[in-house]
């Protein structure tokens, strides 16, 4: 299996390692300010820029961030509410803005990631 990872704005596919791929009980998921978020998706993402936030959560492997989610308010209502209608947009439904791994973190981390996150 290849993996995606953007490194600088630039897609980059990686291969699996011949050992095993993600490690749970090295890594865990926690909430972070806005500004740690905005530092990876910023210079990781290819946008370069971090959309309207509600949430925002790290991957950690030890001390060290090696992934941002951020979880957001859409540009258009209809987006939650066509789904969801009887649901508050922003407060009962959102959406996954971004997600975004560093090359550190290991594959297969961002479903990881994202269950933890939900």
């Amino acid at each position: 299996m290849i993996g995606e990872r953007g490194l600088r704005g630039r897609t980059r596919w990686v291969r699996p390692p011949d050992r095993p791929l993600f490690d749970a009980r090295r890594h865990e998921v926690a909430r972070v300010p806005e500004r740690v978020a905005r530092a990876i998706v910023e210079t990781h993402h290819y946008s370069h820029s971090l959309p309207s936030a509600l949430r925002c959560y790290g991957l950690y492997n030890g001390p060290f961030c090696v992934g941002a989610v951020v979880i957001g308010y859409p540009m258009n209502d209809a987006t939650l509410t066509g789904p969801w209608p009887d649901l508050a947009p922003g407060q009962e439904s959102a959406e996954i803005s971004r997600v975004v791994l560093l090359p550190d973190a290991a594959l297969h981390a961002a479903s990881w990631t994202l269950r933890r996150v939900f």
